[in-house]
């Protein structure tokens, strides 16, 4: 019998390993019920947005391409939570180590993707709220569909490589590498998104204080203003989960020095996976029609 797990300091206390079990089962708990809600919630979300003309607006369709990787990262924590507890109760085998490794991956790469795709929004966004005059012509379903595109594959090959090293058990040097040009490439898309939603807060503010002859173009540029603070605050919750699980990982590490490395990394995903769980909430929550298509849905799978 093998075990993925690294090995607990034998000079650790009862306390601590009652800590991290407690821990550990809260974790599984919470990641059991929040799984199947982010699979149905954003699975409700993109149907939607694919039945409903009224919902098929640019900004809604990148929306989908977000519950669409909110939907795929429920999915993989399905297969990463069973097989975390399997191996919590010395159930572990090659093949059980084999199936955790390649779902917390997958979830990895769901992750960024969602993250990648809020660059895309952000820059839909700040074309809408500063050059919505020729927002048709550089904004396209078309365009849309090619840039989002290239977010997925952008996202996939930034952690590809580090999955290989690891995969392949290949130099510390060669990981270290490959780990700074993901975080350079995480860095760049939070900083690429928080210069636009700058450029977009100072757009709203110009739109405040400007005197608009044209009423339809001010109460557009108001509807824009309004998508946005919602786009910026799905972007605001999953930077807020991220660094968030970072100090909680300090915390840990720091607190619980005995347990394992493993527990602050768990602590870290179902932190992610609340979030694939708030992002469609908070859709419905600030769209009526949204909200209105969802119920709708869900009162034709009940009957």
């Amino acid at each position: 019998m093998s075990s993925c797990q690294t090995p607990v300091n034998v000079s650790a206390s009862g306390q601590s390993e009652n800590h991290e079990a407690i821990i550990n089962w809260v974790l599984a708990t919470i990641s059991w019920t929040v799984a199947p809600l982010a699979i149905l919630l954003n699975a409700l979300v993109i149907i939607a947005v694919t039945q409903r003309k009224e919902l098929q607006k640019h900004s809604n369709i990148l929306l989908s391409s977000i519950a669409l990787s909110d939907m795929l990262t429920g999915i993989a924590s399905i297969p990463a939570v069973t097989t975390k507890t399997l191996i919590a109760h010395q159930s572990s085998s090659e093949l059980i180590c084999a199936i955790n490794r390649e779902a917390m991956n997958l979830e990895g790469i769901f992750v960024t993707c969602s993250l990648y795709n809020l660059t895309v929004v952000a820059w839909e966004r700040f074309v809408a709220v500063r050059k919505w005059m020729d927002y048709k012509v550089i904004v396209t379903k078309r365009r849309l569909f090619k840039i989002s595109i290239i977010a997925w594959l952008s996202a996939i090959l930034t952690r590809l490589p580090l999955y290989i090293t690891v995969v392949t058990s290949a130099d510390t040097k060669v990981k270290y590498i490959c780990t700074t040009i993901l975080n350079v490439c995480v860095i760049a898309n939070v900083a690429t998104i928080v210069y636009f939603y700058a450029m977009i807060y100072h757009g709203v503010r110009n739109h405040r204080t400007s005197n608009l002859k044209n009423v339809n173009a001010l109460a557009q540029a108001r509807l824009e203003s309004r998508v946005a603070k919602t786009t910026a605050l799905i972007t605001a919750a999953l930077l807020l989960t991220i660094a968030v699980s970072g100090i909680l990982v300090m915390t840990m590490r720091l607190k619980f020095p005995t347990s394992r490395p493993t527990l602050s990394i768990e602590i870290s995903r179902t932190l992610l996976r609340l979030n694939s769980v708030f992002n469609p909430v908070l859709y419905c929550f600030k769209d009526l029609r949204f909200r209105k298509a969802v119920l709708e849905l869900i009162k034709i799978i009940k009957t």
